[in-house]
């Protein structure tokens, strides 16, 4: 057999061992949302549902290996806790392949990614957190925020356009009114 032919075999053989983890992982994440699922819902609810998970299940995959298993910002080794966010909310975006772009994410701990969802932090194009004045000196010590915090790797241009929407559309600078 001749080197191209054994690179072509060598290239469609990985290509199968990775169509056969990704039907895993598939198949794993029906497992583990198996019991939530309603017994009424309809079949188009259902496959819905199902590629819903499986597009959250990816996304998360690909925010640890982006993060290298651990929170963008604090370091956090505890991938169990570890929260896949949005920076532009998923509601928000336009397509797949905004919901599923992992520039459009950052894996948080429970408590920056609450703050972060509700707009009460975001982050500028160097990484720097930026705190909402909603939030108190003393809240932001309770919450374990301030103001040196920075992400673990400085945003590039893809992070930045969502970034700039999160600043722009969620953070709250100023202080409401009612």
């Amino acid at each position: 057999m001749n080197v191209p032919a054994q690179q072509n075999i060598s290239v469609l053989a990985n290509y199968n061992l990775q169509l056969e983890q990704k039907n895993e992982q598939v198949i794993q994440v029906i497992i583990d949302n198996i019991e939530n699922i309603p017994a009424d819902i309809s079949t188009t609810e259902l496959e819905t549902l199902i590629k819903v998970r499986i597009g959250q299940s990816l996304f998360r995959q690909q925010l640890l290996n982006y993060w290298n298993n651990c929170c963008s910002v604090t370091e956090c080794r505890m991938p169990n806790v570890l929260i896949a966010s949005h920076i532009k909310p998923w509601r928000d975006c336009n397509g797949a392949g905004e919901k599923l772009d992992v520039m459009n994410g950052l894996l948080l701990i429970p408590n920056l990614d609450a703050l972060f969802d509700k707009g009460f932090i975001s982050f500028d194009d160097n990484g720097k957190i930026i705190i909402s004045s909603q939030i108190s000196e003393d809240d932001q010590k309770i919450l374990g925020v301030n103001e040196d915090m920075v992400l673990r790797k400085k945003p590039n241009e893809g992070h930045n356009i969502y970034l700039e929407y999160h600043r722009k559309n969620i953070f709250q600078e100023l202080i409401k009114t009612r």
